[in-house]
């Protein structure tokens, strides 16, 4: 007999293989279940020799077992991948569909598991894998439960030429073990069939060859109709475990799989309807984390989801992926009515990506690392804590609701004894003090929030005197002083809580002071100066910050434990980090020129790109924190994907940089734009607006010296507009906000410079007016201004 194939490998430096292997049986080299597999499933996926089969799991993962016997037993070629491919979803569909590229023209069958091929953009999905020049024409989904038929069709759209397979099995059972054509059209009877029960209304098909299917309750007797647990058997596709000997075997043999299936006598199928592992207990419920999903799938727009379990805070929670287009107060809303208490989430979040087990299934471990740094992270700190304004936050979570009436009722909006307590809870650890034993009875007794229920601003500022003060935005009094050891060239970061702020020092030490008294709270000494501003992180429980010891730090905010650091390159950090809450990620950029993205929760290095010449502006988030641009000192800018840190843009600036980019929204051509202000050392400042992969400059103002400190915008009442250069000088004549570019110059000038036109109506902050008027510059003699300003 005669096996072959042929191998493409797509990375550098690698190339087609050619692959024939002829023995007299086929036993004489694998086990004789092995190539039946692949042989009777060809027949049913129609495989021919100028198919592309591409082997999406590692050698690991038993499924590319399959890949390569189905490509062997038809003369397909397999497509193989590097792993740092398949990490990136846009070089990955470009290897998979490369349309006009040789040898080959795409892929033609696929095996994946849903999470897989979730890590897709929609658009990617619906344009390219499925799009009308595709070259897919079977896709084949196993290793986990399919998604919800609603997902399915958003996935593959109006495409009738590319089948879509449901495939079940188990490793004990040689992979495979019953394969079913998914026919959206067809299906969507069992759709409308199962829309009230907690089961997955895709069919997980027939028997395959040489395979028995048994589902038995909890006594072992065979259901004929309804849920049992799933046993699969065979005669000859024995898989020997630890130290069986097959001599020992009693045949057929059955190995439970552990998943809860449900038989509907009436069609013949088998639906799958969760784990029995993922039954919990929760407050002395029984609680299904997969039927806490399967209600959740059935919310419109809602994309994937999956439900996690952690026994030791017990805590349980939702988390949702980015592709989701419904908020999440409405989403608790749907399901406070639509499930038992006891299976309500505590918590309900998105994460921009799924993680992946290296065998492409959802990591369920790193989901409930993910949950857990959340809940933490809720954990305000407890310096000091507003119990009325945490109430409210906490009665808006629970219920779902986004918009707050005093005169609302607990009850009134789907309110329990269970949730109440889970309220309560929460409200004692978050303040550290004991709730009345009165507020139950009132929660679901009828009474108002309001009748449940029953400060000054101040700025800081550091110097290169040590010195750092803390001014009544009011008055422009001085509240306290605090001296540190060595200069103040970072700004103070205040935390949530707003009665601490974070800075650095150039001992190299980052100090935490309570701004009502000026006391250190706490220390963290690093191993070289502190320039860089520290930067809330981890919803703001931490703050990342660098070092000219080369290192990033992350420490918690409430007592200044490391919770991290990592050397993103070789050179020092001056330039202050960024964070994003959307992809939970930290950008920085260092004198080496290093680029770096990781990850707030471990450190661990997501992508970097290396510059030219050294990074002194701070990094900043563009397009929802989907893109992230970083500017090196000889005056380019870069703009990544935050995801990858794939190139979308660049621009050069005729001179150096060390000003950071300040990004706006601003109304503009009646559109929303996102402005881009930045200062130069030629004396100009920059507004720049961006439209996808490109970019532009809107307006420059020069100046009479270089600038060096970040530009920051303020609103007010009256200003000049820059589209039609008009000053508006009646106050009641605009209903429009406009904000002002304020930019400080090496020369002591600072300037205010009307750039656009904000929607809405915003408060003028503070006396700032009064101090510096719209559209004016002022001088302050002998003065180097270089630190960035804020505003009041």
């Amino acid at each position: 007999m005669v096996l072959g194939a042929t191998i493409v490998l797509d990375w550098p430096g690698a190339r087609e293989i050619g692959v024939c292997i002829s023995v007299g049986s086929t036993e004489d080299v694998f086990p004789k279940w092995l190539p039946t597999l692949p042989c009777k499933c060809g027949g049913r996926l129609n495989l021919q020799p100028n198919d592309v089969i591409f082997q999406a799991a590692p050698l690991t993962f038993d499924p590319s077992i399959v890949d390569i016997f189905l490509a062997f037993s038809s003369g397909a070629a397999l497509l193989v991948v590097s792993n740092e491919v398949k990490l990136s979803h846009t070089r990955l569909s470009e290897s998979l569909f490369p349309c006009m590229a040789s040898p080959y023209l795409g892929v033609t069958v696929m095996q994946v598991t849903p999470s897989f091929l979730s890590r897709w953009p929609i658009e990617t999905l619906q344009n390219i894998m499925f799009g009308p020049k595709s070259t897919l024409r079977a896709l084949i989904l196993g290793g986990e439960p399919p998604p919800h038929w609603d997902i399915l069709v958003e996935w593959k759209g109006g495409n009738v030429d590319c089948k879509l397979f449901n495939i079940y099995g188990i490793t004990e059972v040689s992979c495979w073990a019953s394969l079913h054509e998914v026919n959206l059209c067809h299906d969507k009877y069992f759709v409308n069939k199962y829309r009230l029960e907690s089961v997955n209304p895709i069919p997980l098909g027939t028997a395959l060859s040489g395979t028995l299917l048994s589902v038995r309750d909890t006594l072992g007797v065979e259901v004929q109709e309804g849920e049992g647990e799933m046993f699969i058997g065979t005669m000859d596709r024995v898989c020997l475990i630890n130290e069986e000997l097959m001599v020992n075997l009693e045949l057929p043999l059955y190995r439970a799989t552990g998943d809860i299936v449900k038989v509907d006598s009436q069609s013949g199928q088998l639906f799958y309807v969760g784990r029995k592992d993922r039954m919990v207990k929760r407050h002395g419920h029984r609680v299904s984390l997969y039927l806490v999903e399967q209600v959740a799938n059935k919310y419109p727009g809602l994309g994937q989801c999956h439900c996690v379990w952690d026994s030791e805070s017990g805590t349980l929670g939702l988390l949702l992926g980015s592709e989701g287009k419904c908020l999440e107060p409405a989403i608790r809303q749907y399901l406070v009515k639509s499930l038992p208490p006891a299976a309500i989430p505590d918590i309900i979040m998105r994460i921009p990506v799924w993680p992946l087990t290296n065998n492409g299934k959802i990591d369920h471990q790193k989901l409930r690392q993910i949950m857990l740094c959340k809940v933490r992270d809720n954990e305000e700190p407890h310096f000091k804590v507003d119990a009325v304004d945490t109430f409210h936050k906490l009665w808006s979570k629970y219920l779902g609701l986004s918009k707050l009436k005093q005169q609302d009722t607990f009850v009134q909006h789907g309110g329990t004894s269970f949730i109440a307590l889970q309220l309560l809870s929460e409200l004692e650890k978050i303040t550290d003090h004991a709730v009345s034993s009165e507020l139950i009875p009132k929660l679901l007794g009828g009474s108002s929030l309001q009748e449940c229920c029953d400060g000054r601003g101040i700025t800081v500022v550091g110097s290169h005197s040590h010195k750092l003060v803390s001014l009544d935005n009011e008055t422009g009094k001085l509240v306290n002083l605090t001296e540190l050891p060595d200069r103040i060239e970072s700004s103070v970061c205040i935390i949530p809580s707003g009665h601490a702020g974070i800075v650095g020092c150039y001992n190299g030490s980052v100090y935490c002071v309570l701004l009502s008294s000026g006391d250190v709270i706490w220390e963290f000494p690093t191993r070289g100066m502190v320039k860089s501003s520290p930067t809330l992180c981890r919803e703001g429980s931490a703050v990342v910050v660098g070092s000219y010891d080369q290192s990033l730090y992350c420490l918690s905010v409430q007592d200044g434990t490391m919770l991290w650091s990592v050397k993103p390159g070789e050179g020092s950090i001056f330039s202050s980090p960024c964070a994003s809450s959307f992809t939970h990620m930290v950008f920085v950029g260092t004198l080496d020129g290093t680029c770096a993205a990781l990850s707030e929760l471990d450190s661990s290095i997501v992508w970097t790109s290396r510059l030219e010449t050294p990074v002194f502006s701070s990094p900043a988030l563009l397009s929802a924190d989907t893109q992230v641009l970083f500017v090196e000192v000889a005056g380019t800018l870069h703009c990544f994907s935050s995801l990858d840190g794939t190139k979308i843009w660049n621009m050069n600036i005729a001179g150096n940089i060390f000003s950071s980019p300040c990004v706006v929204s601003a109304t503009v051509d009646n559109g929303l734009k996102e402005m881009i202000l930045l200062g130069c050392h030629n004396k100009s400042i920059y507004c720049l607006h961006g439209d996808g992969d490109k970019i532009a400059i809107k307006w420059t103002k020069e100046l009479d010296s270089p600038i060096f400190s970040t530009s920051c915008t303020s609103s007010f009442i009256n200003c000049v507009n820059v589209e039609d250069k008009q000053e508006n000088t009646s106050p009641s004549s605009s209903k429009k906000t406009s904000v002002y570019a304020v930019v400080a110059t090496t020369e002591g000038t600072v300037l205010t410079h009307c750039g656009f036109i904000l929607p809405g109506n915003t408060n003028a902050p503070g006396k700032l007016p009064q101090l510096i008027g719209p559209g004016t510059t002022k001088k302050f003699p002998n003065a180097n201004l270089s630190s960035s300003l804020s505003g009041p």
